[in-house]
């Protein structure tokens, strides 16, 4: 029997941790969109100028009257990355009211004819801003940088009242618990401890990751699987690495281990996730899947491993071929 270390080679179904690089965000600004262009240019150079930064208040603005609408769509992306592990879309705003009565406003969001609706705010007479935070898309599900570019971000001064609404501001915040390949990394030997990790915000949060599982021969036999991790908390709590194959989950035992401000090495067998034989292909699948539970303090996973116990299949025969080195029978026998 032998052994593989099987290393970290993407992220899972599960995203929600930061690594040590802590949340990354980007401020993503507004371009012309949308069908419904109803507000009024007050102040500014344009529409799109006068609600992107800076926040300049009425040196560049637009109003909108009861009931009217503004589409936007979100500008330049670059700041994103690609593969950005995106936790929230945050729409800011900062408004006033444009006569000598309070007005109400609200910036909705639409995707794929979903539409979201914001908080609806009063508009007062100086500027305030305001806003709403969202950690699942129009229609539910976790956001992707493509879902940002295809959303439409829309201002509406609320039905019913008479008030002209200005507004001044409206951008996009994005964060993103890191990239895959920053977490792929951050988990990667050496245990190089606070140098380099993943850390959840909250209990019962999970991220998962995947294995390279190139190093295991073709036709092995696995016999066992164990998830090699090694983790630390500031104060006194419970980690667990379960193990996810596709809908199949198996936990770890009860709470999982108890972490302390030392950094400690589990290596944790698991039987396979639904049931059965492991196989070489559910090493190309299967998830460790970490979740901190019970009592929640700031815990670190530095390494994330998959131990591999397998029997390797039989070697090829390398028989060589040897002439005989009988003389040719004579086709014919002499007279």
């Amino acid at each position: 029997m032998a052994t593989a270390v099987l290393p970290a080679n993407g992220t899972g179904v599960s995203t929600r941790w930061n690594t040590h690089l802590g949340p990354q965000t980007a401020t993503v600004e507004m371009a012309v969109g949308g069908s419904l262009d109803q507000w009024t240019l007050a102040a500014g150079a344009s529409k799109v100028a006068a609600i992107n930064s800076p926040n300049d208040d009425d040196t560049s603005y637009i109003t909108g009257a009861e009931g009217q609408r503004q589409d936007f769509t979100p500008g330049s992306l670059a700041a994103v990355p690609d593969d950005a592990e995106i936790t929230s879309v945050s729409v800011n705003m900062r408004a006033a009211r444009d006569g000598g009565s309070n007005g109400t406003v609200r910036a909705n969001h639409i995707l794929d004819a979903t539409t979201v609706n914001g908080t609806t705010r009063v508009a007062e007479a100086s500027y305030s801003n305001f806003t709403d935070t969202y950690t699942a898309k129009p229609g539910g599900g976790t956001w992707t940088k493509a879902d940002i570019a295809a959303l439409i971000v829309q201002l509406e001064n609320v039905t019913g009242d008479a008030n002209v609404v200005r507004v001044t501001t409206l951008t996009l915040t994005v964060t993103w618990s890191g990239t895959s390949a920053q977490k792929v990394a951050a988990v990667a030997a050496p245990d190089d401890d606070d140098t380099t990790y993943v850390a959840p915000t909250g209990t019962n949060q999970r991220q998962s990751f995947t294995f390279d599982a190139s190093s295991v021969p073709v036709g092995s036999t696995i016999d066992a699987v164990s998830i090699r991790w090694r983790g630390f908390t500031a104060g006194s709590s419970t980690m667990r690495a379960d193990a996810r194959l596709g809908n199949d989950l198996e936990p770890g035992t009860g709470n999982g281990q108890t972490l302390s401000n030392v950094w400690q090495t589990f290596t944790e067998a698991r039987d396979r996730p639904g049931g059965g034989v492991w196989s070489l292909e559910d090493l190309d699948e299967v998830e460790a899947d970490f979740i901190m539970t019970a009592v929640f303090n700031p815990g670190r996973v530095t390494t994330a491993e998959l131990v591999v116990d397998y029997t390797a299949p039989p070697a090829p025969s390398r028989r060589r071929y040897r002439p005989s080195r009988r003389p040719l029978a004579r086709r014919y026998r002499s007279g």
